[in-house]
């Protein structure tokens, strides 16, 4: 190991969950509270104003004992400080403990909370949920401080140098909330747990822009962009891919440095308006924010073990010495003042780099060129001891104390008008004071320096400096007591728990609100400044900027790698078509060299557009070069042509990998056909990957929206490849592939694009078989059909098909119920063994399930019994098994196992399973009930298809009373139900809106029905709002415990807005119920389901969703009827309440004059026949019927969790 990477000592301890650990040299430090710096840089009222958060990263050294002021190392201490007796033991301790024993001021204990109470967390909270459905592209800067401002945060484009900062709080809060959630000073109506969750998944959200700036090296700034929140993701997570940014980071900014100059180049240019510096071959620009950045490259070098890293930082920490601190008299100082050198600092320096030799030093912030900027000595203080604490080189330790020092002294010194919290700093302490009532301040310099002279305190009591150990802490405490009785904003906000423990903000005082913690701090270009500066890296005269050449190389190496990908793919065809002809050969070279011309003809101007302004890659030419540097393009922007038959190209392995990882955790357990470790082992084999090839681009399209960073820009174009190839053939993985798209384009609002798919697949499943069971028959047809695929042995193969034929006929259902179009696939089509249970297919464990009989829809109509059109109904049912025998002798398979009481052995299939009988319960509602047409005025006809009512009534009713035992009520359970089924939950919401669909036709008749006060409303009004009230809160159960990042199913969905709709028409349809409150937490799950479902994919709100189209819709529906007493909804006209073709919700038909229930309208003014005496439904209304325990409510036990498999996802 590199003895300097060695000696390297990380300056925080590892006592909290990092990954790194310290180096030998650091003794652990006890678990006390202090205030740890973090890496800010902020000018602004932004949270990192604070520049400080409490954590236990170091020990205050209260009560050592030592003797002189030296700098220099007292030989009987050790290199760690020895924690008070009386100091608070381990995390259990607080900050106003530390306080009260360090100072006699109780005003700190006081107002030190204030950085983590529920003010501060709701402001970060309010802030950061701008990003909740896509990756934000600007971030937080400043909050005007203007009266007529909304108190909001004014945004800045994603790369500027203040981009982290925002993060990096939020992190920061986090961080506090994960280690020490008993100080974080909150109500108690918020869920910690939740608040966590909540905070976990905004952190990760925000901060994958950062990690995406990497490879920047047109900036010194990079280690304020990246360190804030990638060093707290990586030390708080162990995320790898933080600190591989991180690294990277560092690398990049080792680009800028300068070896002649022995100093990284901060910017290229600085123009003012008597200053412009241009040249960089004679120039170099350093300016002292720049020593905040080398704890980055400390940081990536004690990491990645790279000592060039180390020596670059450690290089430029001393060169500045020189070039930027000023030598300062030793005016008159207390007693315990540092008695060595005293510095200011110069903002800017121009450092010769040929030669290294200091040309001149000015100022781009300050007052004047020899002022003292406050904000720049306080960047001089932190930097220092950041150096020092990664060096133990007690030439950086000495300026660092020579710098803080002279700091308390111009804050001591400062005139009269500064006597109000004196310890936060002038802006310019050599700056006319213009308005003595208001001098103009810099919390965010006080801030800072506080940081920094925290860090020195921690570092002089580990070499037994107690004294001027004591003098720094207790400075900055007094910096922080200052700062927050002086600036902290009155305005407060707090924490509002709402549905399913989803947290936001709100003000305390309504239109009062200021979004920033402090004010007073001051901003890039301060008016009251020497003169203006562009921070901007722009160059004029001709040359390569630092960074463009690899920028080059990158470009062009991709462009070999394309070639050679279309080279390998030309050879291929050739290889696997050996008899084609030298023309066609020809065609296809000549294609292929037309599609590489092409690309190349697009990626040229790219590669010169910036030499045609003088050689300068800016920021803004380079865009596309800096790989993740900005967001990615929309998905509806063409880069460039992609031909039917050109594979689109795959992601990088990394992102392929979080792709494929995504689908299976958020995708699969909707629709779970492929075995994990079987296509893993398949894309392993070069042969069997081709095949794979269409499945894997469905994956990306459906997935990649839930990796941050991976949508690129053709996606149109990379469907249109899925959909034309797996069109071409009939194999297993076209119809897999075809699937995922038919599930993602229903769910992105687009149904009318799935509609063709799924009628195409309800066929091709026929075609290849899958319809029917492989097992061999005693009876064959005549004419045999063609067989598409192979029989096979396979257990696991075969029952990968069956879940292919599953999810087809599924999705067949879902379009006819949701559409009200007719089934495709009949009880003549069909003869499949359910699915088995999810975690047996995964272990390959070879089970036999039962058949599952679908109904003989020729023999449907009213009037036959149900009896007639299947003998029976589900095999869960006792007397399917005479169903299942006989179908099966017919057939000539093999008998299924019976239980001891003759129903079929249900015990090996799961939830994917129930499912499917819950989805088809809901189809037979809707085709043998609601689809029959039927004539009103004919009593036999009204009688029998109210006989089939209670028929399907008794049935759905049996399905829920005949579940296996392991899933029914328990009243020994405690309803700390940890993980909900998601195929099992959304079985059961299934059955209770099959209950809707079902009842609620009888419940809210239409007005024209004459003998509508003689139908059983009552009690079907009684479970169509029971049902929809249980699947509002199996819903906000179900989103509470599932991940805050997973999906849900498009049937789902549908099921709530069956729900939400019939809750508005038990509303309106009685004018004394009240509206159900349920309603609203329908909306709030349509609101949350819509944003897991945009993830990351960057989709506008515009762009609407299933889920969005619905929540519009029935706000809209709610608008009416609020708005119009007399508006009634046609409750089955919820087919037509949504326009699928172009995704929006046009109003459906509605009775604007639809009277009580209580009201009956003349037959004859109707001109219906009145019904003869025989009619009549009380039969309906005996007590058994009134009493069936219809609904399936949350509280049922253990129904919601089964054998839930956190390997399959509970599938």
């Amino acid at each position: 190991m590199d003895p300097l990477v060695t000696n390297l000592v990380e300056p925080q301890d590892d006592s909290s969950q990092a990954p790194s650990k310290p180096a030998e040299d650091v003794k652990p430090e006890d678990d006390h509270l202090i205030l740890k710096p973090v890496q800010e840089r902020t000018h602004h009222d932004i949270s990192g104003d604070l520049g400080f958060a409490l954590t236990k990263k170091a020990i205050l050294a209260g009560s050592v004992q030592s003797s002189g002021s030296s700098i220099e190392e007292d030989s009987s201490e050790h290199d760690t400080a020895t924690p008070s007796s009386s100091a608070p033991p381990s995390e259990s301790g607080n900050l106003d403990c530390i306080i009260h024993h360090f100072t006699s001021s109780t005003a700190i204990a006081d107002l030190v909370p204030e950085l983590f109470t529920e003010n501060i967390m709701a402001k970060v909270l309010r802030t950061a949920q701008a990003a909740m459905s896509s990756l934000p592209t600007a971030f937080p800067e400043i909050v005007p401080q203007q009266d007529n401002h909304d108190g909001s945060y004014s945004l800045r484009e994603a790369d500027f140098w203040t981009c982290g900062f925002f993060p990096g709080t939020m992190y920061n809060m986090l961080e506090r909330l994960i280690k020490y959630p008993q100080h974080m000073h909150l109500s108690s109506s918020i869920d910690l747990n939740h608040l966590r969750s909540q905070l976990t998944v905004l952190c990760r959200t925000w901060v994958e822009p950062i990690r995406g700036m990497d490879e920047r090296t047109d900036t010194h700034d990079i280690g304020f962009i990246v360190m804030p929140a990638l060093r707290t993701d990586w030390e708080l997570f162990g995320n790898q891919q933080s600190l591989d940014s991180i690294v990277k980071a560092a690398h990049s900014l080792a680009t800028r440095y300068v070896p002649t100059a022995g100093a990284i180049r901060s910017w290229d240019l600085l123009k003012k308006k008597n200053i412009e510096i241009i040249d960089q071959d004679e120039n170099m620009i350093v300016i002292i924010d720049s020593m905040c950045n080398l704890d980055l490259l400390y940081y990536a070098a004690h990491h990645a073990q790279d000592s060039k890293l180390a020596e670059i930082a450690t290089t430029h920490a001393a060169t500045l010495l020189h070039s930027h601190l000023r030598p300062e008299s030793m005016l008159s100082a207390s007693k315990d003042a540092y008695r060595g050198q005293w510095y200011s600092t110069c903002h800017v320096a121009n450092i010769d780099p040929r030669t290294g030799e200091l040309k001149q030093r000015i100022t781009a912030q300050g007052y004047e060129h020899d002022s003292t900027w406050s904000r720049g000595q306080a960047w001089g203080i932190l930097g220092y001891a950041e150096t020092y604490m990664w060096t133990r080189d007690h030439r950086f330790l000495e300026a660092a104390c020579g710098l803080a020092e002279y700091f308390v002294y111009r804050l001591e010194t400062s005139p009269v008008c500064v006597s109000c919290a004196r310890y936060v700093p002038l802006w310019d302490f050599d700056a006319p004071i213009e308005n003595e009532d208001e001098p103009l301040r810099d919390s965010s310099a006080g801030t800072i320096a506080a940081n920094g002279m925290l860090l020195l305190s921690q570092a002089l009591a580990g070499i037994g400096q107690t004294q001027l150990s004591l003098r720094f802490r207790n400075t900055a405490l007094r910096i922080v007591q200052d700062t927050l009785s002086f600036a902290l904003a009155s305005e407060k906000a707090r924490l509002v728990s709402g549905s399913y423990h989803q947290i936001r903000a709100e003000e305390t005082m309504p239109e009062r609100r200021y979004d920033g913690m402090l004010k007073f701090g001051t901003a890039n270009n301060n008016a009251n400044a020497r003169e203006e500066c562009e921070y901007e890296s722009k160059r004029i005269k001709p040359g390569l900027k630092s960074g463009a050449i690899d920028n080059l190389h990158r470009r062009i190496d991709e462009l070999e790698q394309r070639f050679n990908a279309q080279e390998s793919r030309l050879k291929q065809c050739n290889h696997d078509s050996p008899h084609e002809t030298g023309h066609t050969r020809q065609i296809s070279s000549e294609s292929a060299a037309y599609s590489i011309l092409a690309l190349l003809a697009k990626e040229l101007p790219k590669l010169t557009d910036g030499l045609s302004n003088g050689g300068i890659v800016t920021p803004a030419t380079n865009e596309e070069s800096n790989k993740r540097r900005r967001l990615a393009d929309k998905d509806n922007v063409i880069l460039h042509t992609l031909d039917s038959d050109e594979v689109p190209p795959l992601p990088q392995a990394e992102m392929l990998e979080a792709i494929v990882a995504a689908y299976f955790s958020h995708v699969h357990p909707w629709i779970p056909m492929i075995h994990q470790a079987r296509f893993f082992q398949r894309f392993s084999i070069e042969q069997q990957r081709r095949k794979l090839s269409v499945v894997i681009q469905a994956m990306i399209l459906a997935a990649s929206k839930f990796v941050p960073g991976s949508r690129g820009g053709q996606v149109e174009q990379a469907r249109r490849w899925v959909v034309c190839t797996a069109m071409e053939t009939l194999s297993l993985e076209s119809l897999q592939a075809l699937t995922i798209l038919a599930f993602d384009d229903i769910g992105n609002g687009q149904a009318s694009k799935a509609w063709a798919i799924i009628g195409s697949m309800t066929r091709t499943v026929e075609y290849m078989g899958l319809a029917q069971e492989q097992e061999d028959s005693e009876l064959h047809p005549f004419c045999q059909a063609y067989a598409c695929l192979e029989n096979t042995d396979d257990w696991t193969e075969e029952e990968e098909r069956r879940r292919v034929f599953w999810n087809v006929f599924l999705l067949d259902r879902f379009c006819s119920v949701t559409m009200g179009w007719s089934t495709s696939l009949t009880s003549d089509d069909v003869f499949r063994r359910l699915p088995c249970d999810g975690h047996l297919w995964r272990k390959q464990n070879a089970v036999l399930t039962p058949y599952f009989g679908i109904w003989d829809k020729s023999k449907g109509r009213i009037g036959n019994p149900i009896g007639f059109i299947s003998q029976p109904i589900s095999l869960i049912d006792e007397s399917s098994a005479t169903e299942t025998a006989a179908h099966g002798q017919m057939r000539g398979t093999p008998s299924i196992d019976m239980g001891q009481n003759g129903a079929a052995d249900m015990s090996t299939v799961g939830a994917f399973a129930y499912n499917i009988e819950a989805t088809e319960s809901m189809s037979r509602v809707v085709s043998y009930f609601l689809q029959q047409k039927v004539n009103v005025r004919n009593q036999g006809e009204i009688s029998s298809w109210l006989t089939r009512f209670k028929e399907l009534d008794l049935r759905l009713v049996h399905w829920k009373m005949l579940l296996p035992q392991k899933w029914k009520a328990n009243p020994n359970l405690t309803r700390q139900v940890p993980l909900m089924d998601p195929n099992l939950t959304t079985a059961h919401v299934t059955h209770n809106a099959s209950m809707i669909l079902l009842h609620q036709l009888i419940a809210y008749p239409p007005p024209h029905w004459g003998f509508r006060n003689r139908l059983p409303s009552t009690c079907s009004a009684e479970a169509c709002y029971t049902a929809g009230t249980e699947i509002a809160t199996i819903t906000e159960k179900y989103l509470t415990k599932s991940s805050p990042t997973s999906p849900v199913g498009c049937q789902y969905a549908f099921c709530l807005f069956v729900a939400a709709r019939v809750l508005l028409a038990h509303w309106r349809y009685t004018r004394e119920n009240d509206l159900a409150p349920e309603f609203w937490s329908i909306l709030h799950s349509l609101e949350e389901m819509s944003r897991r479902w945009i993830a990351f994919s960057g989709r506008s709100h515009c762009e609407e969703n299933l889920f969005s189209q619905y929540h519009r819709r029935l706000r809209r529906l709610h608008e009416l009827c609020a708005e119009d007493e007399n508006f009634r909804l046609n409750i089955m006209d919820y087919t037509n309440d949504l326009d699928h073709r172009f995704g929006t919700s046009e109003p459906s038909q509605s009775f604007r004059t639809w009277p009580n229930v209580g009201v009956t309208l003349p037959l004859d003014d109707l001109g219906l026949p009145l019904l003869s005496p025989e009619f009549n439904t009380d039969p309906m209304l005996d007590q058994d019927f009134i009493d069936m325990d219809r609904v399936i409510a949350f509280e049922d036990g253990s129904m919601f969790t089964s054998s839930f498999d956190l390997g399959a996802n509970g599938w």
